[in-house]
């Protein structure tokens, strides 16, 4: 059994998007969705020059790589449930092939507020983070998930990155656990704030654990028919 919740224990806006150093281009995501049920999934990315960036539909899954190495071993085994279940929520939505990959050691990196591991292929890597080793992560900020790579010709998110604190993971309850691992990764794949308080990435986190209409009709608008000649920029 999880801990109970904790009343009054983070509920600000959690932002999504960070500077980053090492990105392959600028991030952005379409607008285009509000028309088709919900927010305009765009708000926390600022450039413009890649509307409409997604993960592409391959036939070849997107990779998730996880450290779980600072929490617990009761608390890794739920965050690695929640992780699975909330990746496939919204990879089943937008009809992409993800599969869990390799438990280790990665990086994060304090300055881009970003995790980093083996590279190639299509990748996304999560850690939990202490809050000691991050000036992002402090406060009322629990988590943070991005696009990491870019191919811009398409424009299709071959790289993804989340992190979260481990002091807020340690003690959450299945739906606060499942609620953040969600919003946070709606932006690893993609989707920016929406303005619909119905959806997973409203601003505000609550206990919101199922994608409304326009949280899925934000990812399938996003997501890229695969284009097999794209493979070498995949990694």
């Amino acid at each position: 059994m999880r801990n109970p919740s904790r009343t009054g224990l983070v509920r600000a806006a959690l932002i999504g998007a960070v500077a980053l150093a090492a990105v392959t281009a600028p991030l952005a995501v379409s607008s285009g969705a509000a028309a088709k049920g919900g927010g305009d999934f765009a708000s926390i990315f600022t450039d413009g020059s890649l509307v409409g960036a997604g993960w592409a539909n391959c036939p070849t899954a997107v990779i998730w790589d996880a450290d779980v190495s600072t929490l617990s071993p009761k608390a890794a085994k739920f965050a690695l449930e929640d992780l699975q279940w909330a990746i496939g929520t919204w990879a089943a939505a937008g009809g992409i092939a993800a599969q869990k990959g390799s438990e280790g050691q990665l990086t994060y990196d304090n300055a881009s507020a970003t995790v980093a591991g083996v590279p190639g292929g299509r990748k996304l890597f999560v850690k939990f983070v202490n809050d000691s080793d991050s000036d992002y992560l402090s406060g009322r900020v629990v988590g943070v998930a991005t696009p990491t790579k870019v191919i811009p010709s398409a424009p299709e998110i071959s790289g993804g990155s989340a992190a979260f604190r481990t002091d807020y993971i340690e003690y959450a309850s299945k739906t606060e656990s499942r609620a953040l691992l969600l919003h946070e990764l709606g932006h690893a794949f993609g989707l920016g704030h929406s303005n619909d308080k119905k959806s997973v990435v409203y601003p505000i986190v609550g206990t919101t654990t199922k994608l409304s209409a326009g949280d899925i009709a934000g990812i399938r608008a996003f997501t890229k028919k695969c284009d097999p000649s794209l493979d070498p920029q995949r990694g």
